[in-house]
């Protein structure tokens, strides 16, 4: 198991002025998982973690969420052939269908995250 990287040395300063790239940069650093499930940022990770990391990460839950909330190319395909599978073979209607499928894409992120702190 990797030893997260502990900075006792942020500043308010340092972490005020960093990108939301970078602030998750130093989140994956730490071993924290940071992702946004439902309107929540959910961040996950050693129980030690700096707490002023933990502090930037949740205290700037606006800047962050569009960030984590970008759906990848991958993303948008699995979802639209799982929306396409539920219409025609399920019998739903298209926008039933795209509901499920973006449902089903939050619970699969919601599962590579883990549990953890709430925003």
């Amino acid at each position: 198991m990797a030893t997260p990287v502990i900075r006792s040395d942020y500043r308010r300063h340092d972490l005020a002025v960093m990108t939301p790239e970078q602030l998750l940069e130093e989140a994956r650093a730490a071993l924290l998982s940071v992702t946004a499930q439902q309107g929540k940022l959910i961040v996950r990770g050693p129980k030690d973690a700096e707490p002023a990391l933990l502090q930037a990460l949740l205290g700037r839950k606006a800047e962050m969420m569009p960030v984590l909330m970008a759906v990848s190319v991958d993303e948008r395909e699995l979802v639209e052939e799982r929306a396409a599978i539920a219409e025609f073979d399920g019998g739903l209607s298209r926008a039933e269908a795209e509901r499920l499928a973006w449902a089903e894409l939050e619970k699969r992120r919601a599962a590579e995250a883990g549990g953890g702190m709430k925003s």
